[in-house]
């Protein structure tokens, strides 16, 4: 028995009747619960504006783009449109996209058109349930019927339609290879995930196997299988995945990438060496492979074309010979799922081991209202920084944030990521002088002083009477780059300074005692 599609204010009278004098009532049903399917995701207050005319007009385009695919491919179009839509002429670009329902697909080509330029107005995405013909050439997958749900006859597919600003020919040609760069790496990603899953929960298994070799404390054995455990209890979208082998060949060792181990958008990587002696890593990388540390983390120096438009993480996991020698090292990518950054530290594995000692480092009183003051602080930690930042950084930089607390002292913090990449930057500054002006005057101010190519930026607010903003800078020539963040502090303070301020501090050095 099948389910009945929820009722959608798309489906007034006025509209089904203008259906069925179109389309007969043989074909009517079938246009009706396209139409319900194709509005699912917009909001009713838009419908009940719009004229029969504006409600059908997409829809019929859309329909007929469904009717043939061709292959299992995305098919994609591009159609110039001009309509009256409450009594004002639109005109622009839809772009059409089907492909097979799988996650991601909506946010990852939001974002991937953002990134190209294409100025979005609207986005309606729905998935169809549709019975194809075999593919032939004369009807190459023709659309027979669809349904209200998926079954073994009924495939999900997914429709979605962007309406944009006029795009012409040369920019249609570099949108639809990105469309299909960016559905390749969600296809791959969506794929392979389970195998990534397992891939991490057998790596656990291995070490668990090997307790007895690895019980040093400072493996962290137990802390580091459970972290894996939590990264696969959706905490962590796995993206990607590679293993790599190291071993000595003529007295120098070589990290090897192992033959067919790569999964996910990992197999659609053209820059993996397959080969390379850890005199040519970059500096200060090949320690950090060889170290004995069961977990890594690090950031990858290219953007997720999955799900979100940021600089993927990477999960780095360690198994040792019987020496405790690093002998492979598996390398995760992906992004941190949303739960995570609402967790507090101490729920977290490995974090709750670093965090906790940092508080006993503190020689706060247990119960105190310091203690209270700086696990606040760390809790407000961007969640990347407390992977990545050490335990050293961490007491350092923690204790000196909550020494300014209710303050209006501006402070910078700078960590230079370990495998040389990247600047993570924390900026401190009284809420009340926050603005965007001001925030692009210290995103220049960074980027210019810390040579970066690139820099993404995140603003937090909370009770405090101070405003912090994370900058995160990709600085290709990172060892190139010298710097004293006490200087850069100074400069940075001069540079947000209010002209208020200035005049006051003008006045007292003008009137000493007034």
């Amino acid at each position: 028995m099948r389910m009945k599609p929820p009722k959608n204010k798309a489906l007034s009278p006025a509209v089904a009747r203008a259906i069925d004098k179109k389309f007969g009532k043989s074909r009517a049903g079938s246009m009706r619960l396209f139409l319900r399917q194709f509005y699912a995701s917009s909001p009713s207050t838009e419908l009940q504006r719009a004229s029969v005319d504006e409600i059908l007009e997409p829809v019929l385009l859309a329909w007929k783009f469904v009717q043939n695919r061709p292959s299992r491919a995305p098919q994609i179009k591009f159609i110039e449109y001009t309509h009256t839509e409450h009594e004002n002429q639109n005109t622009g670009t839809c772009i059409l996209i089907l492909f097979d329902d799988m996650p991601f697909l909506v946010d990852s080509i939001r974002q991937g058109l953002n990134r190209a330029g294409a100025h979005i107005k609207r986005v309606r995405n729905s998935v169809i349930y549709a019975r194809r013909a075999g593919r032939t050439a004369a009807r190459p997958g023709r659309l027979k019927h669809i349904a209200a749900e998926e079954d073994e006859e009924f495939k999900a597919e997914a429709l979605i339609c962007v309406n944009c600003a006029h795009i012409d020919t040369h920019q249609e040609r570099h949108l639809q290879k990105e469309i299909k760069d960016i559905l390749r790496h969600v296809a791959s990603a969506v794929k392979d995930y389970s195998a990534m899953c397992e891939r991490a929960l057998g790596v656990r298994d291995a070490l668990l196997a090997k307790r007895d070799l690895l019980s040093k404390p400072r493996l962290n054995l137990i802390e580091s299988c459970d972290f894996i455990s939590w990264l696969v209890d959706n905490h962590f979208t796995f993206l990607g995945y590679e293993q790599y082998r190291i071993s000595r060949s003529r007295q120098e060792l070589v990290i090897e990438l192992e033959a067919q181990s790569t999964l996910g958008v990992s197999r659609l990587k053209t820059t993996l060496v397959p080969r390379m002696k850890f005199s040519e890593l970059p500096q200060g990388t090949g320690e950090l492979i060889l170290k004995r540390q069961i977990c890594n983390f690090a950031k990858s120096g290219v953007r997720s074309k999955v799900h979100r438009p940021v600089y993927c993480d990477y999960v780095l996991l360690k198994e040792f010979d019987a020496s405790g020698n690093v002998r492979i090292e598996h390398r995760f990518l992906g992004l941190y799922t949303s739960s995570v950054y609402y967790r507090t530290a101490l729920e977290i594995p490995l974090v709750r081991q670093k965090v906790n000692q940092v508080l006993s480092q503190s020689g706060f009183s247990p119960n105190g209202h310091s203690i209270k003051d700086l696990l606040q602080v760390i809790n407000a930690f961007p969640r990347d920084e407390l992977f990545q930042i050490s335990k050293e950084q961490l007491f350092n930089t923690a204790i000196e944030i909550t020494q300014i607390q209710e303050t209006r002292v501006s402070r910078l913090f700078v960590r230079k990521d370990s495998y040389g990449k990247f600047f993570s930057c924390l900026v401190y500054l009284p809420r009340d002088i926050y603005s965007t002006e001001i925030r692009i005057k210290l995103q220049n101010f960074l980027q210019s002083n810390l040579k970066a190519a690139e820099i993404d930026f995140d603003t937090y607010f909370s009770e405090s009477s101070l405003a912090r903003i994370h900058f995160v800078l990709r600085v290709p020539d990172i060892h190139r780059v010298s710097y004293s963040v006490d200087d850069l502090e100074s400069r940075m303070v001069e540079e947000i300074k209010p002209w208020n301020d200035r005049f006051l501090e003008a006045l007292t050095d003008r009137l000493p005692g007034n």
